[in-house]
């Protein structure tokens, strides 16, 4: 029986720390462009950011 004890909690890195900064970086620059843009773009400009984090996170490993 496995004891939860020696079993890692983590294997690894979901999501790399760096594409997580990127990300931000890009989620925080339209509201910046709001009054240019308008509210109705930053929101969307911000959901398809956090729609291709998701799916980077999801895709399946290569290798």
């Amino acid at each position: 029986m496995p004891s939860s004890i020696r079993l890692p909690f983590f294997a690894g890195l979901v999501i790399h720390p760096a594409l997580v900064l990127g990300r931000v970086t890009v989620i925080l620059l339209p509201p910046l462009a709001a009054p240019r843009i308008g509210v109705a773009a930053v929101v969307a400009a911000i959901a398809a950011v956090c729609v291709l984090l998701i799916a980077v996170t999801m895709a399946p490993e290569s290798g």
